[in-house]
């Protein structure tokens, strides 16, 4: 094979590692960005939860006492 045909399987084999590199990256970003809206998710229920604990607790507080305003 002369010179310029190994240049040339040479770029192809550099071009074919840097495109599964970039694969790889994209794969793992998309990853990270799936597991960083999961968390975000869940801390959302969690202070949703939280906010409405707090509801339950100032409802129940309210209605003790109109039951010791009314006895």
């Amino acid at each position: 094979m002369s010179d310029a045909g190994r240049r040339l399987q040479e770029k192809i084999g550099a071009f074919g590692m840097q495109k599964e590199a970039i694969k790889a990256a994209y794969t793992a970003a998309r990853a990270q960005a799936s597991i960083a809206e999961a968390f975000a998710g869940i801390s959302g229920d969690v202070t949703d939860a939280g906010t409405a604990a707090g509801r339950a607790e100032d409802q129940e507080a309210d209605l003790q006492a109109r039951g010791k305003r009314t006895r």
